[in-house]
């Protein structure tokens, strides 16, 4: 007997904090600034750390993912 599995895409679940005060936003293009390497792309996703620090997913066009604090981006 074959079994039959339905494929169901991840689901995408947003949070939002009322007091996370975040520089950026997704969707914001940003580059890596210092440091000896280079990184260009967009803000997917704002999170808090349990600490309370604020860090940003930033993708690139090849779909590289980074995350960063917002002392390590500039706004393009």
């Amino acid at each position: 007997m074959l079994a039959t599995w339905l494929w169901t895409p991840p689901t995408v679940m947003y949070f939002h904090s009322t007091d996370m005060d975040a520089k950026f936003k997704v969707g914001d293009k940003v580059s890596k600034v210092g440091g000896d390497y280079t990184f260009e792309g967009t803000v997917v996703a704002v999170f808090t750390k349990l600490s309370g620090a604020i860090r940003l997913v930033v993708e690139d066009d090849r779909g590289v993912l980074h995350v960063y604090s917002e002392k390590n981006l500039t706004a393009r």
